[in-house]
């Protein structure tokens, strides 16, 4: 899940107030944003890893920055190593479900009558995969399979 800034600020100062306890800092987390006790919180792994960057950085988000400079390196990179005329492609692909289903990881099914009726579905549910790709002559595809 992704956190936000106002989140991981929240669980960094938490650890420092529970005596460095990822525990403690769960439990006064899921208290302070009004979250059921089976919600999801950050795990001690997740909050080790934020104050350990706000110990070394002084923040817990992402840098922007370092984000954009890695690609800077990564085209350069390409660049160097690319011999000149070569054709350099950059493709991708999607699934597409037919049955207008949405892939969901945690998908949750709300009923006020019967909580415990089960929905069946197909383990696989039939979709359509598009391929695609762009290089400097143009676009190539799309392919469907």
């Amino acid at each position: 899940m992704p956190w936000s800034g106002e989140y991981r600020a929240f669980a960094v100062e938490a650890f420092f107030k529970n005596n460095e306890s990822a525990i403690a800092t769960q439990r006064a987390f899921r208290a302070h944003f009004r979250i059921s006790p089976n919600g999801d919180v950050p795990t001690p792994k997740t909050i080790l890893q934020w104050v350990a960057k706000f110990r070394q950085t002084g923040s817990t988000l992402n840098s922007a920055g370092t984000r954009w400079e890695s690609r800077r390196e990564l085209c350069a990179n390409i660049l160097q190593t690319v011999h000149r005329g070569a054709i350099l492609m950059c493709s991708d692909e999607s699934h597409f479900h037919l049955n207008s289903c949405v892939n969901k990881k945690n998908f949750r099914y709300w009923s006020e009558t019967n909580p415990q009726q089960v929905h069946e579905r197909p383990l696989y549910s039939a979709r359509v995969t598009v391929w695609c790709a762009i290089a400097e002559f143009g676009v190539v595809g799309p392919y469907f399979f």
